[in-house]
């Protein structure tokens, strides 16, 4: 895979984080009639719209402060895991971080002594 495809699929995990936690809160509601209509029915499952957690967020999460805390809890996950996912498929496709300084690095503290930077003080 390409780094620009795993940077694409990155960003699209991260902008389907509010459509996890708006299904997830809908699940745990038992798809009530007050959340409104779905976008689209699969069976008994509702699909709503992303943004649909934000409003139920503002209107019911004094009433039921649980599934709104199951909905940022997978909101999370589904962040954390895909941040895991874009990180080890960037790794494979050989990516590698690179210094600003190019080659140059820190001095460890032999490569002081072997400059001859430390300076005894004798009393």
């Amino acid at each position: 895979m390409t780094m620009a495809r795993v940077v694409a699929l990155g960003i699209g995990l991260l902008l389907w984080t509010p459509a996890v936690g708006t299904q997830v809160v809908a699940h745990q509601l038992r798809y009530a009639s007050w959340l409104g209509t779905p976008l689209c029915r699969l069976g008994w499952l509702g699909f709503y719209a992303p943004y649909k957690y934000v409003v139920w967020y503002w209107h019911y999460a004094w009433y039921y402060p649980v599934p709104f805390e199951w909905g940022i809890a997978a909101m999370g996950l589904w962040m954390v895991s895909g941040a895991i996912l874009v990180a080890v498929l960037l790794k494979r496709s050989g990516w590698q971080r690179h210094s600003t300084y190019g080659e140059a690095e820190w001095a460890t503290a032999s490569d002081i002594r072997k400059a001859k930077l430390f300076v005894r003080i004798r009393k």
